[in-house]
């Protein structure tokens, strides 16, 4: 059956059924920052330590000097301005750290700093004033740890694995109860972990305590200066027992893949993952896996994602919004100041599966089946007569309403959660769909009065199925007529991630910035901007992206003409515009991309100028480069203001970058001739798999890029 589809950048989570919505930034860090730490407490976030500049680890740059920062947290999720708090003992800072709030007071354990991993533990008390007290030393650790993992259950703190001091990766966990002057008692041992970890994370759900993900072995570099590469997807779970301790670890349902460095985040009864390092690049992912009422862990199912890649993040929750800040784009590199909220309101969705995936609507069949699933365990609260379809692709149809019988209340797909599964007449729905790929919306009522809905795409086809589960390509069109055109095979990730296409209003977040780029180029809007999900996916081939426009909303002075498709560069915070073509008589303009993100009709800025300059093909050849030959890479284009090259390893560190201007040269490679700049990389250049990014300018057109890798052997 087809599993639990995500609706664009939403969908139920945690205890009281919890929405997650649009990613928005706010007030970034002080500086740039990476393997710090972040709490909670009252209505701040509280940010310790981490590497500042360029080099981290490995030896230029250093640790930020022992500054704690805070910042209130606004009803809307905003943070307000970064204040200084109290600083932190360790006079070199901290990095790798742990930090955890429990009864008013923040408390920062282990970590590293120029004199190595650390035992220490610090307190401070959390002033009416928001600030810090005076920073007191606690019980030390019985290990010198750093990259470890650990959460707060009660009054209890838990410390788990880590690379200690002279050996690598332990795999000891360690448990404290805080006394009533807020200070530790002595550190108890507790069963060791399944393997020996560092980057991992820990979290804890009810009574339980769930092992998430890290690097099996070793420590953070291999004797070669690589990365680490043993990266584990293993989770595991272990009982809180009533003195403490903790009982035998037990498997889970795995992460999605291997992840270390990345953060983890319990709300309710759901578990976070964001970001971390898979041991070749750095990944902007977010998962996210539910408790079940008997404590085991749901299948993990990709949410959405983060504007970039990172790894050696921070994150917090005060249970109403989620905060990924910080961290580092290039493996213990490149720290980034960037701040990302994740909201969460209080809306009851429910997760609905349908099977089969692909209706054939010239099948005489009798029933599709949907499987019904609530957070929190309360599917038995719903009245399933109540139980029906009720849109198709957003459009109102007549309630097609679940068969009285059969149904059934129990877990259909193993993972812990109770869900009801009802049968629909598949003709009443045939009837009700067209060929494509269609959204159905189910709806229901509970017990107590309460409401809830779900919903969940299927392909319905007029031919043998077999020839359409090869497929992820098609036209999607929301309700007001947009459209995205995806090639076979481009959506890339989970098959059964569902795109979303939604206009913003005006109160969407980052408007006023928006509003100032526009400005700043001459342009005006036609229509509202829209955002297409999952935010920052990225495809192989080009979508068409189409919208519709309405004469009567073109500004004067503006030419119908000119229009074009516009994408938000959240980076530069400007205006981007793509190759576009104006459809006059059915008022359309249709624009070919590359990834997913904000984009808006605009004119004004007469856009159209240069329209013919494409980006062609782009290769490197010899490819692999062998022995000594250099790597050329060949860029089809015509005049350029600028040809900008980037050259990245697989762990996402940038290894070489080039710009060219002046004219290009006319090559002919066998398919005629052609425009064309050729770039060779003659430095000496290390065996291994490359990526390039090629970027290409003209005045009133683009960027224009195009993405690939090549190999060298030496």
């Amino acid at each position: 059956m087809r599993k639990m589809a995500m609706l664009g950048t939403l969908w139920w989570m945690a205890t009281g059924a919890v929405l997650w919505a649009e990613i928005f930034s706010t007030t970034p860090l002080p500086q740039a920052l990476l393997a710090h730490s972040a709490a909670v407490w009252g209505n701040r976030i509280y940010v310790a330590g981490g590497i500042s500049d360029v080099g981290g680890l490995k030896g230029q740059g250093g640790f930020i000097n022992n500054t704690y920062y805070s910042a209130v947290i606004g009803p809307s999720g905003h943070l307000g301005a970064w204040e200084v708090a109290t600083a932190l003992p360790e006079f070199v800072g901290l990095g790798l750290h742990l930090s955890a709030a429990q009864q008013g007071t923040i408390y920062v354990m282990g970590g590293t700093n120029l004199f190595g991993p650390r035992n220490t533990v610090y307190y401070a008390s959390v002033q009416p004033d928001g600030s810090l007290g005076n920073w007191q030393s606690a019980t030390s650790l019985p290990k010198q740890l750093m990259a470890h993992a650990g959460t707060v259950h009660g009054n209890r703190i838990y410390v788990l694995g880590g690379i200690a001091n002279g050996v690598g990766a332990v795999d000891s966990v360690f448990w404290s109860e805080i006394q009533p002057d807020r200070s530790l008692g002595e550190w108890h041992s507790a069963p060791p972990l399944p393997a020996k970890l560092f980057g991992h994370q820990a979290v804890a759900v009810g009574s339980r305590l769930y092992l998430i993900g890290g690097t099996q072995g070793g420590s953070l570099f291999t004797g070669q200066g690589l990365p680490n590469g043993n990266v584990s997807a293993g989770v595991y779970r272990a009982s809180i027992l009533g003195d403490g301790s903790l009982g035998a670890w037990e498997a889970q349902s795995s992460l999605p893949l291997g992840l270390t460095l990345f953060r983890a985040q319990a709300v309710g009864s759901i578990i976070y993952s964001m970001g971390g390092f898979d041991g070749q690049r750095v990944w902007n992912g977010i998962y996210f896996a539910s408790v079940g009422e008997d404590g085991t862990l749901g299948v993990w199912n990709e949410l959405a994602a983060l504007p970039q890649g990172l790894l050696a993040l921070a994150s917090a929750s005060d249970g109403n919004f989620v905060y990924a800040l910080g961290g580092g784009t290039t493996y213990i590199d490149a720290p980034q100041k960037s701040v990302y909220v994740l909201p969460l309101s209080s809306e009851l969705l429910a997760a609905v599966d349908l099977d089969p995936d692909t209706l054939n609507l010239s099948s005489q069949g009798q029933w599709i089946t949907a499987t019904v699933e609530l957070p929190g365990g309360e599917a038995p609260q719903i009245l399933a007569d109540s139980i029906r379809f009720t849109s198709v692709n957003g459009q109102a149809i007549a309630p097609i309403w679940a068969e009285p019988k059969p149904r059934s209340l129990g877990d259909a797909n193993g993972n812990g959660i109770s869900d009801w599964m009802v049968k629909f007449d598949r003709t009443a729905v045939s009837a009700a769909v067209a060929e494509g790929e269609i959204t159905l919306r189910l709806e229901g009522s509970m017990a107590d009065g309460r409401t809830f809905s779900g919903e969940n795409a299927i392909h319905a086809i007029q031919k043998s199925p077999q020839a359409v589960r090869m497929h992820r390509g098609g036209i999607r069109k929301s309700p007001e007529g947009i459209e995205v055109e995806i090639p076979p095979k481009a959506f890339p990730g989970n098959p059964d991630l569902l795109l979303s296409i939604r206009r913003l209003d005006g109160q969407a977040p980052g408007q006023e910035a928006r509003q100032r780029a526009r400005a700043a180029k001459g342009l005006v809007a036609v229509a509202e901007a829209v955002e297409f999900g999952p935010h920052g996916a990225r495809f192989e081939e080009p979508l068409t992206l189409s919208f519709p426009y309405d004469p009567a909303e073109i500004a004067s002075g503006v030419r119908e003409d000119t229009l074009a498709v516009y994408y938000w560069n959240e980076g530069g915070n400007l205006w981007e515009g793509l190759p576009s073509e104006v459809d006059t008589v059915g008022h359309r303009v249709r624009a070919r991309a590359t990834h997913f993100s904000l984009f808006q009709v605009m004119g004004g800025a007469t856009p159209q100028a240069g329209s013919d300059f494409k980006l062609g093909e782009v290769y490197v050849y010899p490819n692999p480069a062998r022995g000594g030959a250099s790597p050329v890479l060949h860029i089809e284009v015509g005049a350029a203001d600028r040809v900008r090259i980037q050259i990245f390893t697989l762990s996402g560190q940038l290894a070489h970058e080039a710009s060219l201007t002046g004219a290009p040269s006319l090559l002919d490679d066998g398919q005629g001739p052609q425009e064309a700049y050729e770039y060779a990389w003659k430095e000496h250049v290390p065996s291994g798999v490359y990526l390039y990014v090629i970027e290409v300018s003209k005045s009133g057109v683009g960027p224009l890029r195009k993405t690939g890798k090549f190999a060298v052997v030496r």
